[in-house]
């Protein structure tokens, strides 16, 4: 293919948990009414590429090093569909964001890209990160009834069987924990390496995002104001709901707060229950309930937003922005209620598995964003459709200019880049601004009306 012009190149990871999705869902139709390529990349999921042992029995780390695999053929191969090697963002939603993150820091890629965009997700959460895989793969063992005495008699167990039930082991692992309250994501998750030949993750994310070497890219990320709705969903379907705790005002009272530390890898207990305590003065005002679930449901939409994402991307920005030439933050405010994957996934998950849509209300929730950015099967309305125009000029603007706002209008002020001081970002919405709040965004637009 002979073009006149190269085109930059979008590299887009999606999302799923590190154990489920696929690349096809992602068309991209709104991306592509601006110059740009993209390329969507399927990665091996679940156990079959992020199994690892803690040692050096296996491999670690494989789906992440089928990521950096995919950007060397960007590089020896993009020209030829029109692209820029010289010109890659990768760009990721969730567990695509954290993985585009890690390209960021992984040494095996540098070189490979120079922007970054990452949309919920960062490998400073604690479900993006391994830290006992030898334990994960032991669990998956042990619903197989394989031997587990040693790493390679569970890495053989392993390789003698078909693939199936080593998938479905590992999720049932991830349910377990979930149901459990003991970590929001689990099963198997990118893990640390050490300092071995060709590791993806040498050291721990936040050394190497820190202080390690990292290439002379920027960065837009950012997450959707109510983040808190899918795990306050899950553990209500899931925990509060199935255990009959909706109506228990001891157990609301005294350890749902602790149980939900418990599942974002905090274990107050050890400190006397001062996290908890401190978690309900932060963001449960005086005068507020916490026996009455339906009055609580707003103020841990509050805590779980903060705890499940946004503070996570807030130190991720802070990092970044004292190290790389540009950093842009965003909070996704943009809302139709009748447009929601809050909506579609339980109109889905009812009739599977009987799970009833949780009596809570709903927001912009993890994920919404992408139906305004990819082909998902929506009905837009006028301002959906308006919004998500400017939307996707915003992302193709950083990709091909390095900035979301090139042409500042009266519609769509200038984007300025996130600093420590200023701590300025964009609250993406039909009508954009921006704010200096971010550490509030989350608690509005939720409260009882």
């Amino acid at each position: 293919m002979i073009v006149a012009c190269l085109l930059p190149v979008i590299y887009f990871i999606h999302g799923g948990g590190y154990a489920l999705g696929q690349n096809s869902y992602y068309g991209g139709r709104k991306l592509l009414a601006d110059e740009v390529v993209l390329v969507t990349v399927q990665y091996r999921l679940g156990p079959l590429g992020f199994l690892c042992t803690g040692d050096d029995t296996i491999s670690a780390n494989n789906a992440m090093k089928d990521m950096v695999q995919g950007l060397r053929w960007v590089q020896e191969n993009i020209e030829s569909f029109g692209g820029d090697p010289n010109q890659v963002t990768v760009m990721g939603e969730s567990a695509g964001s954290a993985s585009a993150l890690y390209m960021l820091i992984s040494p095996l890629a540098q070189g490979l890209f120079n922007k970054v965009i990452a949309m919920s997700g960062t490998p400073l959460q604690e479900w993006a990160i391994d830290r006992n895989p030898l334990d994960s793969a032991t669990r998956i063992a042990t619903l197989l009834n394989c031997a587990t005495e040693t790493s390679q008699q569970i890495i053989d167990c392993f390789k003698g069987m078909d693939w199936m039930p080593l998938v479905r082991a590992s999720l049932a692992v991830v349910m377990e924990d979930f149901i459990d309250f003991k970590m929001i994501l689990s099963g198997t998750t990118p893990c640390i390496e050490g300092d071995v030949p060709g590791a993806f993750l040498p050291d721990d994310p936040l050394k190497l995002m820190a202080e390690g070497p990292l290439p002379n890219a920027s960065v837009l990320l950012g997450a959707v104001q109510h983040e808190g709705m899918l795990p306050l969903a899950a553990a209500y379907v899931l925990k509060l709901e199935t255990d009959g705790l909706l109506n228990d005002t001891k157990y609301l009272r005294d350890y749902m707060l602790g149980d939900i530390l418990i599942t974002y890898g905090v274990n107050e207990r050890r400190d006397g229950g001062s996290v908890s305590q401190s978690l309900a003065v932060g963001y449960f005002p005086p005068g507020s309930s916490r026996q009455n679930f339906t009055e609580m449901q707003y103020h841990l939409m509050d805590l779980l937003s903060a705890v499940f994402m946004k503070a996570p991307v807030l130190r991720t920005a802070d990092i970044l922005s004292r190290r790389l030439p540009a950093v842009y933050l965003y909070s996704f405010e943009h809302y139709n209620r009748l447009n929601s994957l809050y909506h579609l996934a339980f109109t889905i998950i009812e009739p599977i598995l009987g799970f009833k849509k949780p009596a809570i209300r709903p927001g912009t929730m993890h994920a919404d964003d992408l139906m305004y950015m990819f082909d998902f099967p929506f009905i837009l309305n006028a301002n959906d459709i308006t919004f998500s125009r400017m939307y996707c000029k915003m992302w193709t603007n950083f990709v091909i200019h390095g900035t979301p706002t090139p042409e500042p209008s009266e519609n769509v002020p200038e984007w300025p880049t996130y600093n420590t001081d200023t701590q300025q970002y964009m609250k993406l919405a039909l009508h954009p601004e921006v704010k200096t709040d971010y550490m509030d965004s989350w608690r509005q637009g939720m409260l009882p009306e």
